[in-house]
């Protein structure tokens, strides 16, 4: 009876709330973090990316400023700035 009542509850969560396993989605959107990147650093964004590390986004924003600067910014997807180095072109190999 009880084993019933458990598979029952899960069959019941999969078909009304979706799939449980799947991953969340990023609390921010790429345009979102690309903000707060450019709101520490003025430049232009050379390249841009998303990636998944360990069930989370993180966003890697590469800025080229002044001169032969370029930033490298990592903004995980709560918003918050985790990594922020400058490097020249050949050190970022941005293209």
């Amino acid at each position: 009876m009880k084993s019933k009542l458990f598979m029952g509850l899960i069959v019941g969560s999969i078909l009304l709330g979706g799939n449980i396993f799947a991953a969340a989605k990023p609390l921010l959107t790429l345009q979102q973090a690309e903000q707060v990147a450019l709101s520490k650093v003025n430049g232009e964004i050379e390249k841009e990316d998303a990636v998944e590390k360990h069930n989370k986004t993180i966003f890697s924003f590469f800025i080229k400023r002044s001169g032969d600067v370029v930033t490298h910014i990592l903004v995980n997807e709560k918003g918050k700035i985790v990594r922020i180095a400058d490097e020249t072109p050949e050190m970022a190999k941005v293209k």
